[in-house]
């Protein structure tokens, strides 16, 4: 069943260990991905709950708090903005949010990741090697200047990721340390 951007019920969705949602597929990457950053001595989880699958009345509490009716005059790329008719401006000293509705994590596809360090630190190089494999880009977190904002296909698939045993299957990635078995 296909459900609108941030009306993704979460009994549709898989809970991350390290809190927030996500679809099952990019849940399980996520997990894989997080063993594996574990290994690499980082700790992988959402800046926040909600910054994992993102409610719909989330995507409006964060829009409304960043823009208004009041033009302030900017015309920056994501200064103005359009919702449900009504033409909406950026706030001064308020970073671009997505128009409601219109959001990765409302997809439950997307997810900020916690201390990623800025653009070619050590970090955001070791997920920029590795998640690939698992499914996870930075490409629109790179487009606006988010290193933390990861997106996944949706295509990737791990067996087992969360619950049962805890053991999971992890690609072989080049320069990756060697898969972990979780006692958690």
């Amino acid at each position: 069943m296909a459900y609108a951007n941030g009306l993704i019920p979460l009994s549709a969705m898989r809970q991350l260990s390290t809190g927030g949602y996500l679809l099952a597929n990019a849940a399980g990457a996520f997990e894989a991905w997080r063993i594996q950053a574990r290994a690499a001595g980082f700790d992988m989880r959402p800046t926040s709950n909600s910054d994992a699958f993102r409610p719909l009345a989330v995507q409006e509490a964060i829009f409304f708090a960043r823009y208004s009716r009041t033009d302030y005059g900017r015309r920056t790329n994501g200064a103005v903005k359009v919702y449900q008719g009504v033409v909406y401006y950026l706030k001064p000293g308020f970073a671009v949010a997505a128009t409601p509705g219109s959001s990765n994590h409302g997809k439950g596809l997307a997810v900020d990741i916690r201390n990623s360090g800025g653009f070619g630190g050590a970090y955001h190089n070791w997920m920029s090697r590795t998640g690939p494999a698992l499914g996870f880009n930075n490409i629109e977190g790179r487009s606006i200047n988010e290193p933390w904002h990861w997106v996944h296909s949706g295509a990737f698939t791990v067996s087992n990721p969360i619950g049962g045993n805890g053991s999971i299957t992890i690609p072989n990635i080049p320069g990756a340390p060697a898969p972990i078995e979780e006692d958690e």
